[in-house]
């Protein structure tokens, strides 16, 4: 090859780059993602951002200046934890509740084993205990509850009677039942209570009557 012929290859391609050079950096700045060439046989081009028309005797090239997507990078660290925030006022107090409405039992007691009203009682003046489990609660004057008139075919007023453990000494196993009346040891105006301990030192074990067991009673 003659010197003269490389001096003129090496021009031509210099001037095919110098052109692409441009050309691309034109196309960047345009936002343009595919280029498009007409290369004459000598290796001259022209270099388009848009589809061209190639005059005869030139070959058409195209090719993208978008490379494949990259891998995702590296997750980062976690961040520090951020600091507690601080705690909250205190709400205000709610209202006070209105009273609830009155009952209806016509009396209440709580019977302690000592043999007597624990706390308010309505509707009974008194408590005796004339023998041993047996308690008579007199009906206060006015409460309607005196059960004199009671007899085998309208026994006296009904009453429910609970042990109440809070007011026993005798520990488990009580018992407690109303004796209405006509029958009983008590006075005929009176509601007769008796109360019992489970006696777990015979055999077989059973129920007696006993005075470590308190009470309460509710008349309806």
């Amino acid at each position: 090859m003659s010197p003269s012929i490389s001096r003129r290859t090496v021009a031509v391609v210099a001037a095919a780059t110098v052109s692409l050079f441009a050309a691309l950096a034109t196309a960047s700045q345009a936002g343009a993602s595919t280029y498009y060439a007409c290369v004459k046989k000598n290796g001259s081009a022209h270099i388009y951002t848009k589809k061209p028309k190639c005059k005869k005797g030139e070959s058409k090239l195209s090719w993208n200046n978008v490379g494949p997507t990259g891998k995702n990078g590296r997750n980062g660290l976690n961040g520090a934890n951020g600091k507690n925030g601080t705690n909250g006022t205190n709400g205000t107090n709610g209202k006070e509740g209105a009273p609830g409405a009155n009952g209806t039992a016509r009396a209440f007691a709580v019977v302690s084993d000592t043999v007597e009203f624990a706390g308010v009682h309505t509707g009974f003046s008194g408590v005796t205990r004339p023998a041993t489990g047996v308690y008579c609660l007199v009906p206060a004057a006015g409460s309607g509850l005196d059960q004199s008139g009671a007899t085998v075919e309208n026994p006296g007023s009904a009453a429910a009677v609970s042990v109440d453990w809070g007011w026993s000494g005798g520990g488990e196993f009580g018992n407690v039942e109303l004796r209405q009346r006509p029958f009983g040891q008590c006075p005929a105006a009176d509601f007769e209570v008796y109360t019992f301990k489970l006696n777990t030192a015979v055999s077989p074990v059973k129920y007696e009557f006993s005075n470590s067991i308190g009470f309460h009673i509710i008349v309806p």
